[in-house]
């Protein structure tokens, strides 16, 4: 994870609340990685991270709650970003990531599609190409 976030090909967009949303999370992230590496890690993501605020992508609240609704309605600012920008999510969460495989209207990707795209073995503007990665390890 730390590679993808200090590669300088990588832009990473995020809703004005995500940091509150990690921190909402970090005892079940610090069973997982030493406290040293956590905070190492969210230094850096807070340096690299682009903060677009909610008024930015409002225009499209209406459609990522629509989609939003099928797994998590929370998720919304996340699904009204990527379609505003015309990104990928970047996401391990399989509701998500089906979700976006099913309803076409944005591309979610898991790290290991990321790290592929990094290493060449993948381009994400062919979203089908991403898909068909995505559904033979989701099953969607």
């Amino acid at each position: 994870m730390r590679r993808i976030i200090l590669h300088p090909a990588v832009e990473l967009y995020a809703p004005s609340y995500v940091l509150e949303e990690i921190e909402e999370h970090k005892e079940e992230i610090l069973r997982k990685v030493p406290g040293r590496l956590y905070r190492l890690m969210m230094s850096e993501l807070k340096r690299k991270l682009i903060i677009v605020g909610t008024e930015e992508f409002m225009r499209f609240q209406e459609e990522a709650k629509h989609i939003a609704k099928e797994f998590d309605i929370d998720d919304w600012p996340f699904i009204a970003l990527a379609l505003k920008l015309g990104i990928p999510i970047w996401t391990n969460d399989k509701d998500l990531i089906k979700q976006g495989v099913k309803s076409c209207k944005y591309l979610p990707v898991d790290t290991i599609v990321l790290l592929k795209s990094l290493k060449g073995e993948i381009n994400l503007a062919n979203w089908s190409l991403v898909k068909e990665d995505i559904k033979s390890r989701f099953g969607c």
